[in-house]
């Protein structure tokens, strides 16, 4: 997903989002985002990573993301500890960052 073109044309942001579940039955989703400034210029990355509970993998992705907005407001986002986010990153850049711009199935590890 990307963010609109800012007013000279140029994509500010591009978002890249991935599940994972614990051998525990908990569902983390990681969101990789690229950054770049109105010119274009690469600003660099940020990862954030949290537990999911409205996430099934069953569903699409525009289906979780639409449903995200409906989410109650106060209903609480849980951030995954360092030891989780470590791992699910390490994962993503090794397994996924070098093919984040083709749609893939599950895969099951």
């Amino acid at each position: 997903m990307e963010a609109e073109p800012n007013k000279n044309n140029i994509i500010t942001q591009n978002f890249y989002w991935c599940f994972f579940e614990l051998s525990n039955g908990a569902i983390i989703d990681i969101n990789y985002t690229e950054n770049y400034d109105d010119n274009g210029k690469d600003l660099g990355a940020d990862y954030w990573a949290g537990y999911t509970e409205d996430y099934s993998f069953d569903l699409t992705f525009p289906e979780w993301f639409e449903g995200t907005f409906k989410r109650p407001k106060d209903k609480p986002i849980y951030k995954v500890t360092d030891e989780e986010f470590n791992l699910v990153k390490e994962f993503y850049v090794k397994n996924i960052y070098e093919i984040r711009d083709t749609k893939t199935r599950i895969k099951y590890i």
